[in-house]
């Protein structure tokens, strides 16, 4: 699939990923990474973390909701291997 070092596997990725409960208020727009949503966990993957927390919880504040179980963390190995296998996954099926 790939080879390499952590760091440079990462390099083809967004550096850090976002991810809250889905919201009841559908999110805002002008978020430039297009979220995802899986069992109503929200994921933004983007490489301007610090622009879209803010953007996110400027609106969250504004709007009057929480973002519950807001976290921000780097991409790690495990989702390097995910977006691999699914690439790979969605090769065989085209």
């Amino acid at each position: 699939m790939a080879e390499g070092t952590v760091a440079s596997l990462r390099e083809h990725l967004p550096g850090t990923v976002i991810s809250f409960q889905r919201p009841v208020l559908p999110l805002p727009e002008g978020i430039r990474e297009s979220p995802s949503v899986h069992d109503g966990l929200v994921t933004i993957d983007t490489d301007e973390p610090t622009k879209t927390l803010h953007h996110l919880t400027s609106w969250a504040s504004e709007s009057g909701i929480d973002l519950a179980e807001l976290r921000v963390v780097p991409t790690s190995l495990e989702d390097i291997y995910l977006r691999l296998v699914g690439a790979e996954e969605a090769g065989r099926e085209g």
